[in-house]
């Protein structure tokens, strides 16, 4: 298939909420930011994301959702050296522990009784397939964040691409 380059943030603010209880908040830069990806199995590895996040949190509280740009640089152990789209959800929920958050994107690993681990592996498949990564941090207390790193596709060469008719494209 051709992947062409879309604006996460008006990808991510057209998503229906997949979660029930709680809200979730996001915030989206200015400038749009480009990324080439099936806005389908986005929406699936971020609504993972935010189940997991709910879960974690409970109902009261926003989830937060961030999209911002953002540099890699040379020797980074899981990107190559470039411009990211980062995709941030965060929770103010228990927080894991460090030998949990080495764990947290293992297939069918978790915690909780009932749940299938499947989560944050696929947010991590997603991000892989296109040329990124899935970041955790974990504070214990304090709240968790996962984070989908996507490989930024220039804004005239996007706006490029937008204009091309699909036989063009094909």
């Amino acid at each position: 298939t051709h992947l062409r380059a879309l604006n996460v943030g008006a990808i991510v603010r057209g998503m229906p909420n997949p979660i029930q209880a709680g809200a979730v908040e996001v915030q989206v830069p200015d400038a749009p930011a480009y990324a080439r990806f099936d806005p389908v199995r986005l929406q699936g590895a971020l609504t993972a994301l935010l189940i997991n996040a709910r879960q974690a949190q409970g109902p009261t509280e926003p989830i937060r959702v961030r999209i911002e740009s953002s540099q890699v640089a040379a020797g980074d152990p899981d990107l190559a050296a470039g411009d990211y789209v980062k995709i941030t959800v965060a929770d103010r929920g228990p927080g894991m522990e460090p030998d949990v958050l080495i764990r947290a994107q293992e297939p069918f690993f978790t915690t909780r009784p009932g749940a299938e681990g499947l989560g944050l592996a696929q947010a991590r498949g997603f991000a892989r397939s296109r040329g990124g990564a899935l970041r955790l941090g974990s504070t214990p207390g304090v709240g968790s964040t996962a984070a989908i790193w996507l490989p930024r596709v220039p804004t005239d060469e996007a706006l490029a691409e937008q204009t091309d008719t699909p036989a063009k494209a094909g």
